[in-house]
């Protein structure tokens, strides 16, 4: 049976290397930074743990017609999700790239496209939740 969970994700992890610049803006201003690791979400809700090894196989596939890529993390932009609520998040580019990516998956799963309706696909790390733009 599918199913989805609001428990598990498919992201992209920077490279430890390249963590440690994006955790200090984060302990700082992100309120979730022992919750999760910097990651760009491609699909969420995502499939509970317990079905992992099932769709893993289609996942590889989808996968296998993907060019690899480097992400660079081009710039600081925000946006605003409330009233009084905004976050600051970093842009990866090539963005076409990791849209691809994140098409490739959801042909393995296609009933976990929450993300890909969103604005921006969520193609982004959040850094940062605060009240006033421009103060995070």
């Amino acid at each position: 049976m599918n199913a989805k969970t609001h428990q598990t994700a498919a992201v992209v992890v920077p490279p430890e290397s390249c963590r440690e610049p994006i955790q200090i803006i984060r302990r700082e201003h992100d309120r979730q930074v022992r919750r999760w690791m910097p990651h760009i979400t491609l699909l969420y809700p995502f499939r509970p743990r317990s079905q992992f090894d099932a769709v893993a196989g289609q996942l590889r596939a989808a996968c296998a017609v993907i060019e690899p890529f480097e992400v660079r993390l081009a710039e600081f932009r925000e946006f605003r999700h409330g009233r009084d609520s905004y976050t600051l998040w970093l842009a990866p580019e090539p963005r076409e790239a990791l849209v691809r990516l994140q098409a490739a998956l959801q042909s393995a799963v296609p009933d976990c496209d929450d993300t890909a309706r969103h604005a921006e696909g969520f193609i982004r790390i959040p850094l940062s939740f605060c009240a006033q733009s421009g103060v995070c």
